[in-house]
């Protein structure tokens, strides 16, 4: 009797390693459908299958938007985030017809702004982004859209700051540094 409950011990823990990986295994398939579905197999075979190639260009379309993003970075993940579902909150809470001022602080590569844009086409909407390189093709990206872009950081005095990156890339440059935080100041910029 106890090898049998030894062996029936080993069968349920294997039982259970099958169904994590199984699990595991249709989140990556998954998640494989949804970016196919955002930008397309070709997209996704120059984004991933040429990382020598970080920093380069790519144009492509995101959930009908033209956009351009850089290989080796979370510029593809962000896009997908902000023009999929991010903001589908929003849609119940203004109408469609808001015609307000939707400002966009860290507008990175412009792709909350098109989001807002599409979402909200009477609005006003101005983008800030304090990186010069995310400025580039923010301002790329939503050329001809009737976005205003600023290179500003937003902050609580006026003035300029430090813009870092703690080492994450370019989605998170930041112009807050604690005591203990690890950066590399990458330019001053106007606030």
């Amino acid at each position: 009797l106890p090898i049998y409950r030894a062996g029936a011990g080993r069968l349920r823990t294997e039982l259970i390693k099958g169904i994590v990986m199984a699990t595991f295994l249709l989140f990556k398939v998954h998640t494989l459908y949804l970016k196919v579905k955002a930008v397309g197999w070709i997209t996704l075979f120059h984004f991933y299958l040429n990382p020598l190639k970080k920093g380069k260009e790519i144009a492509c379309s995101c959930y009908g938007q033209t956009i351009t993003i850089r290989q080796g970075s979370h510029d593809l993940w962000v896009a997908m985030q902000t023009l999929g579902v991010e903001f589908a909150t929003l849609k119940s809470i203004f109408p469609a017809d808001f015609n307000g001022i939707i400002i966009d602080a860290g507008g990175y590569i412009g792709t909350a702004a098109l989001a807002f844009r599409a979402m909200y086409p009477n609005s006003r909407i101005i983008s800030l982004e304090p990186s010069t390189k995310n400025l580039q093709l923010l301002q790329k990206n939503v050329q001809g859209k009737h976005i205003e872009v600023l290179q500003l950081a937003l902050g609580t005095k006026t003035g300029t700051v430090a813009l870092s990156d703690p080492g994450d890339g370019e989605w998170s440059y930041t112009i807050s540094t604690p005591a203990n935080f690890k950066h590399l100041t990458l330019e001053t910029i106007p606030c």
